[in-house]
């Protein structure tokens, strides 16, 4: 039972954080765009804040080109990070940086669903090794990493003829602590 607990805490947790952070991202936003408006002064306040939870959404940096003349007709050509530069309400940044803020509510919005869909916590269950190695800093196209998935998928197949063959047993062993509970 305190298995089940623990799991229920560790899902209501994880909803809420990243509840939290769609609203955040949400209203920082809101922000940027009262602040593209000229109606908010303190914007820079925000960055650093504002830039993590784009990083913590896996939103990619954004480059826009830059033309410049330097004098004697002649111009200086680069790419800009939107993320280095904001906020910037150039034009063709505002948009980028738009865009990144609409990423990242859809990462934590689907995140924030994907914690209560009992498809995506099977999904993570099968493929569990590919996800720690990759979080490991390991490819998950390296060959280690595929050996390592298939032995899963194999210990996941023996466990669920396990399961088969003892599930009267286990049904007869689950009756027996729920009674002992209830009384």
């Amino acid at each position: 039972m305190r298995f089940l607990e623990i799991l229920a805490c560790i899902i209501a947790i994880r909803f809420l954080l990243n509840w939290y952070r769609l609203r955040r991202v949400t209203r920082l936003f809101d922000r940027y765009i009262s602040w593209i408006a000229g109606r908010d002064e303190d914007l820079i306040e925000y960055r650093a804040e504002t830039l993590a939870l784009l990083k913590h959404a896996g939103i990619q940096d954004s480059f826009v080109a830059n033309v410049q003349p330097v004098g004697y007709g002649m111009v200086s050509t680069s790419n800009v990070s939107v993320m280095d530069n904001f906020p910037n309400a150039r034009q063709d940044m505002a948009m980028m940086t738009t865009r990144m803020f609409a990423d990242a509510r859809g990462v934590f919005r689907g995140r924030m669903w994907s914690t209560i869909n009992p498809l995506a916590w099977l999904e993570t269950a099968i493929n569990l090794p590919k996800l720690v190695l990759a979080y490991l800093g390991v490819s998950p196209e390296s060959f280690s990493t595929r050996i390592l998935q298939v032995l899963w998928w194999l210990f996941l197949v023996i466990l669920g003829g396990l399961y088969t063959l003892l599930k009267p047993q286990l049904l007869i062993y689950t009756k027996a602590v729920l009674l002992k509970l209830v009384k």
